[in-house]
């Protein structure tokens, strides 16, 4: 076994154990069909400011993923599109609100992406009376 194929095998057994780290989404590519692909995530936060200096806060989450779409056991993503979208658990994210991919890779292997994945944050406000 090449070490290429040790370290792919790796990743799947440790990073995509849904054991361990991962867990199953419902990942909605631009182009083509719904699916459910296991991928591990890392909760992150981005705060901007418009033009006015008002500040913006986004959810980002870190998404690590294999590259190959036809794996039968964890599924993938073979060519990231701008507009893709990921919906995790209610056990995981009671909102049920979709990331969206932005076109942002984290880092890439022969065989795994870490891509980045964002929501505007919601605000909830109380009605005045």
């Amino acid at each position: 076994m090449t070490f290429l194929a040790q370290r792919k095998a790796a990743f799947k057994a440790e990073v995509l154990s849904t054991d361990r780290y991962a867990e199953q989404v419902e990942f909605a590519p631009k182009v083509g069909q719904a699916r459910t692909i296991t991928v591990k995530i890392e909760r992150d936060q981005q705060t901007e400011f418009d033009e006015l200096g008002n500040e913006k806060t986004r959810d980002r989450i870190l998404v690590s993923v294999f590259r190959d779409p036809t794996d039968a056991t964890v599924g993938g993503i073979g060519d990231p599109r701008v507009g893709d979208m990921i919906l995790r658990g209610v056990d995981r994210d009671p909102e049920r609100r979709p990331f969206t991919y932005h076109g942002e890779i984290e880092n890439e292997t022969p065989y795994s992406w870490k891509l980045v994945y964002g929501r505007t944050r919601q605000r909830s406000q109380a009605a005045q009376g």
